[in-house]
């Protein structure tokens, strides 16, 4: 649990730690219906929270974000140019366009997941929750099948 307010550090510190608990992180899939969607004002609250998290990773090769078409593509541009400037390993940014979900997930080389409460822009404005213990290999599976089952 998060309070509102709290610093950005403590949110990167405990998503990394999340992510190590996968061998040789290759593939991160984020299913988030707003991490486009940020005002310009707030852009350095997901910027800073998605490349500190991401950048020690270097394994990494392959971001793929499950959202909706919702967004302003200046928005997307903007944020996927950080990332890749920040964690160069990563190759490729995928975005699948899928609408219907409602919760945000964080899938570790499609085998391992956790629930995250809010999507990055909302990350440290108001309480919320990241799951502690990772999600039933079932519930992995069932992710999966709905966002490419909908492509």
């Amino acid at each position: 649990m998060f309070r509102a307010g709290c610093e950005l550090s403590q949110i990167t510190d405990f998503l990394k730690n999340k992510l190590r608990n996968t061998d040789r992180l290759t593939k991160l899939t984020i299913i988030d219906p707003y991490f486009y969607n940020y005002s310009h004002s707030k852009f350095s609250i997901p910027k800073e929270i998605i490349v500190n998290t991401l950048k020690e990773f270097t394994l990494l090769k392959t971001l793929e974000v499950v959202t909706p078409t919702t967004y302003t593509v200046s928005k997307k541009e903007k944020l996927e140019k950080e990332i890749k400037e920040a964690v160069p390993s990563i190759e490729n940014i995928n975005v699948l366009h899928v609408d219907g979900f409602h919760d945000r997930f964080w899938i570790m080389n499609e085998n391992k997941g956790f629930l995250v409460g809010t999507s990055l822009n909302g990350m440290g404005n108001k309480h919320f929750f990241i799951q502690d213990e990772f999600l039933s290999d079932k519930d992995i599976i069932e992710l999966l099948s709905i966002y490419r089952d909908s492509n």
